[in-house]
């Protein structure tokens, strides 16, 4: 099985266990028949054309590698690719190419700035204009832009957000959808469930309010607000800022200088050098917080740890299956 929290490598043997389609898996031994990276097979999948069945490696890759250095910068890779792909056009213009038996009806208004609305589904948007517009209704849409100061809104299910420009706008309350900024200063909401969020810009800035959602952030100065239960947030940047309103979350915010403070309840945490946080607990009469320095009273960066009821703090029980950094890799990214 792919190792837990490590670096995302997928075999034939972890396609079986999925009951993955046979076009599928006969695809992956002609391109990959000793198995090979999260970010190798996405890219392939994308050249290929078979984007139906990215669904299904990112949620998997998520669900057994988030948290890990090596998986996020896996992520970045492949959205970087993906910002490519989708924005091969030339400066000031708009890209739209229908997938499979997609078709529609395109009026794309070309001012000052682009402008683009569309409900269809399945559709490759790609978008290099500075300061353009770009929202979107349908299913299965992957939209990219490449442009500074862009916006991107998408309703639909199961797309693809991806944007490399500095201070992007991207907003999304479709469900099970991914959504990717990659330069400095961007600004994300999402709403929708089951969402993945990856930046790796400086002084990103990231809200959202879906349930079981992953968050993550490469760059340092990040800002995370997150209500949604149930969620992952990983921060590896140097002085993050994370608030927390959720209950059932996962933090990890393993950039130095990092500090979280959650009003809702945490399932583990992982602080960084010279990190700390707040946490909340009841202690049967009312809500008391508990604060947590690294360094101090044994806590060591990289560890994994969970509050207890009773507002202790201690590692979780197996830190071999579940520390996922070493103090080395907490220092200055």
């Amino acid at each position: 099985m792919m190792p837990t929290h490590g670096e995302p490598h997928i075999t034939r043997e972890q396609l079986r266990a999925l009951h993955v389609s046979r076009d599928l898996y006969r695809w992956f031994l002609r391109h990959f028949p000793t198995g090979g990276s999260y970010q190798a097979i996405h890219e392939a999948l994308i050249g290929d054309g078979h984007s139906a069945w990215l669904e299904s490696l990112v949620d998997y890759a998520y669900a057994h590698s988030f948290g890990a250095r090596p998986f996020l910068e896996q992520e970045i890779g492949s959205a970087r690719t993906l910002a490519a792909q989708l924005t091969r056009c030339q400066a000031e213009q708009l890209h739209i190419t229908p997938r499979g038996n997609a078709s529609g009806r395109f009026t794309p208004v070309l001012s000052c700035t682009l402008q683009f609305a569309s409900g269809d589904h399945a559709l490759n948007i790609g978008c290099s204009g500075f300061q353009s517009h770009l929202a979107a209704t349908g299913n299965g849409n992957f939209i990219g832009q490449s442009g500074d100061n862009g916006s991107i809104a998408s309703a639909g299910y199961g797309c693809q957000l991806v944007s490399s420009g500095f201070a992007a706008k991207m907003s999304n309350t479709g469900q099970n959808c991914r959504i990717s900024a990659l330069g400095d200063r961007a600004r994300i909401a999402n709403c929708g469930n089951a969402t993945k969020i990856s930046s790796a810009g400086r002084g990103t800035h990231i809200t959202n309010s879906g349930r079981r959602n992953y968050l993550a952030s490469q760059g340092a100065s990040t800002r995370v607000a997150n209500a949604g239960d149930g969620s992952h947030i990983y921060t590896q940047g140097v002085g993050s800022r994370i608030t927390n309103s959720g209950d059932n979350v996962t933090l990890q915010a393993s950039g130095s200088d990092s500090v979280f403070c959650s009003s809702g309840s945490v399932q583990q945490f992982t602080l960084g050098v010279g990190g700390c946080a707040a946490l909340s607990y009841h202690d049967g009469k009312r809500l008391r917080f508990v604060t947590v320095y690294e360094g101090e009273n044994g806590i060591v960066a990289g560890v994994p740890y969970r509050l207890t009821e009773h507002g202790k703090i201690e590692p979780l029980a197996d830190n071999t299956e579940n520390q996922r950094l070493t103090p080395a890799h907490c220092v200055n990214d």
